[in-house]
């Protein structure tokens, strides 16, 4: 994949979404030094590319540095005021930080304007994080009603049954999360929960 995003980039050195892809590509393989170099190459040439704003937010997020993640995402939001990741992203970055009630209103004013499965997914996490566990499981329950196939939500529920003493009904969430694609490697952690068969 990156020998031919690069052909494509010296066919075409103004291809933004070339720079978006090639960013993408390193920093999912750990080349987060140059992720941040496509990124910046791409800003050149579209400094309004929210895929880029986002890319570098993930980035400086997991480097720790929540104010530039912050900055980038409200940057996207100075010309794309509706983008759904970056107002989600904000919304993440308070629930990650500890800021559950500040998260709380934020995924309160999105799913009022798109109740959507990932919003509510979104949500149920910081209900679970504040031990709220029936606003948590009516949240992820509604997740799964809009989109039985997203797997993030069988995860959440599973988490919110572990914590509620109900290590069956997590085990077998778990076990549908991976059948819709969820990396099981990422679940380690959990399956050493469940009772064997």
């Amino acid at each position: 994949a990156f020998k031919s995003y690069e052909s494509a980039l010296k066919a075409n050195p103004m291809s933004v979404s070339v720079y978006a892809n090639l960013a993408s590509l390193h920093s999912m393989k750990g080349n987060k030094i140059k992720a941040l170099e496509y990124i910046q190459k791409g800003l050149q040439v579209d400094d309004k590319n929210p895929d880029l704003y986002l890319t570098r937010s993930k980035i400086y997020d997991g480097q720790g540095k929540k104010d530039l993640a912050i900055n980038d995402l409200n940057q996207i939001l100075t010309f794309a005021p509706d983008n759904i990741f970056a107002k989600t992203g904000l919304a993440t970055l308070k629930k990650n930080n500890g800021d559950l009630d500040g998260a709380l209103k934020d995924y309160n004013q999105l799913i009022s304007e798109k109740p959507e499965s990932l919003l509510y997914n979104g949500r149920a996490d910081v209900y679970l994080k504040m031990k709220k566990y029936r606003e948590a499981l009516t949240d992820v329950n509604k997740a799964v009603s809009i989109d039985p196939k997203f797997s993030q939500s069988y995860v959440t529920r599973a988490l919110i049954l572990f914590d509620t003493g109900k290590p069956k009904e997590a085990c077998d969430n778990l076990d549908k999360a991976v059948t819709l694609g969820y990396e099981k490697a990422v679940l380690t952690e959990y399956y050493t929960k469940c009772v064997k068969k």
